[in-house]
Parts: structure tokens; C-alpha cells; sequence
């Protein structure tokens, strides 16, 4: 955070430390607030944190604003300010994580102890991601905002191209890379509006751009195993062709 006062005279690129472009996070008052200047902050007792919300029905994550608290405050201190943010009743249990660095979140575990004792390094513009505590995590793909973010990190564009068309430039799907056969088979059916049992798919040709083996249905890799690893920048494609029978009697047959 810039100390006014203190940084008034010095050259902007020496405040910036070198940061090019310069990101600079303003704050302003809201005009229906009826405040007439920001809230007080005390650069050494207070820390600036920033909020984002997961919804694990909907696999998003939502930003909830900023909010100053004194580093000796209690977690548990900032639930009710979560709830009213997230539009959530007063008492509704939260889960906590700490973002770390991107794609790395770890969890609050006690939540009466005081910031600065829990968040690693704590400095001004940590952020807090936050959920609802769900009883029943089975009922979601992704139950946790670090099961998400872990996600995240392995999701990449693959492109489907129907194999009995000439050329075909096929659809982009945003998949994991760690989905299975019958992961993938569902995701291309729903897109395709077909029944995932009357999908073959084919390994990508290492060397050309055409498709190569047949993949069997019983296949027990991941995604990222199918695709060749001799070129990391090539487009990632799989080719398919909608059957009339079952892939698994047609590999019987």
C-alpha cells in the first residue's frame, strides 16, 4: 500500500519497483455510502485482504470486494462480513482458504486463531477465498475451491474433429487434462447429442495431422496421456465418429 505522505516526492518508477506495466488498485468511495472519506488504516496494525466466493454448484468463483482488519483480529471475525458480502443468512458455517499464489490455496483449519498467526507472510493484499460448508461434498464435481483452482491448473483446449469428414475443423472443448475415457466421452456426447456409448475416438497421429489408432472404451489413462508430447505448441486435437452400435460391441465384433 502507497504511504502517501511518505511517497509523495519520490520518481514514480523507484515506488513501482520496477513493475512495468504498473498495476495500481484505486480506491474510491462508493456514492451511496454516505461516508465522506475512506475508513482510517493503520499501516501497521491493520492489513488490507481481498475476498473472492465459491460456488461449487456452479464451478465459479466470484471477487467480494476488500475489506481492512487489524492483524490481531480472530478469522472467526470475518465470517459475518463474508455472509453479508456473498448474500448468505448471518450464521452460515464458512470454510476459509488462504490463496497463496495462484492455483495454490490451503485451508484455515482454526478459525480462532488471530490473522497473523494463520496466514503465511501476512501482508496487504492477501487474498481469502471462502464457501459455503457443505456436509455433502459428493454432490459436486468439484466440492472444494482447491479442488477447483487444482482443476484450473490442469484444464486446456482440446479440439474434437469428426473423423469421417474430410477436413473437418471440429469444436474446442476447455477439458481436464487429468478426465478419463468415460469423463471425456461424456463431455464430447453432450456436446455432439449423443450417447457417450456410441462414441469412438482416435489418438491424434504423432507426426501429421490426421487421426491415428483407435482408442479402446476400456482405456484407463487421462486425457493428457492421449495427445503426443513431441510438440507441446501444436493444437491439441482427438478425432471421433458417432456409431450406430455400442463402442464396446463394435471392439467385440
Amino acid at each position: 500500500m502507497l504511504d502517501i505522505e511518505g511517497d509523495l516526492n519520490r520518481p514514480l518508477q523507484e515506488i513501482a519497483e520496477g513493475n512495468n506495466p504498473w498495476n495500481v488498485f484505486l480506491e474510491v468511495l462508493s456514492p451511496d455510502s454516505g461516508a465522506t472519506a475512506l475508513p482510517p488504516f493503520d499501516r501497521d496494525c491493520d492489513v488490507l485482504l481481498f475476498f473472492k466466493m465459491y460456488d461449487p454448484k456452479a464451478k465459479k468463483i466470484y471477487y467480494c470486494g476488500h475489506h481492512y482488519m487489524p492483524v490481531a483480529s480472530k478469522v472467526c471475525e470475518l465470517v459475518p462480513i463474508l455472509n453479508e458480502r456473498a448474500g448468505f443468512p448471518p450464521d452460515t458455517e464458512l470454510i476459509l482458504f488462504e490463496e497463496i499464489k495462484p492455483n495454490l490455496v490451503e485451508q484455515i483449519e482454526n478459525q480462532n486463531d488471530a490473522l497473523e498467526k494463520v496466514l503465511e507472510e501476512l501482508m496487504d493484499g492477501d487474498i481469502i477465498v471462502f464457501q459455503k460448508d457443505e456436509k455433502e461434498e459428493d454432490l459436486y464435481d468439484l466440492p472444494t475451491c482447491k479442488d477447483y483452482f487444482r482443476d484450473l491448473y490442469h484444464r486446456m483446449e482440446i479440439t474434437f474433429c469428426d473423423k469421417t469428414i474430410p477436413n473437418d475443423l471440429g469444436f474446442t472443448m476447455e477439458l481436464s487434462a487429468r478426465m478419463n475415457y468415460n469423463q471425456m466421452a461424456q463431455a464430447v456426447a453432450l456436446r455432439v447429442g449423443t450417447d457417450a456409448c456410441r462414441l469412438q475416438f482416435f489418438k491424434p497421429h504423432s507426426y501429421k495431422n490426421a487421426p491415428g489408432n483407435a482408442l479402446r472404451c476400456s482405456y484407463e489413462g487421462t486425457l493428457k496421456d492421449l495427445l503426443p508430447h513431441s510438440n507441446p505448441k501444436a493444437p491439441k486435437k482427438i478425432y471421433y465418429q458417432m456409431l450406430s452400435i455400442p463402442v464396446n460391441e463394435l471392439e467385440n465384433k
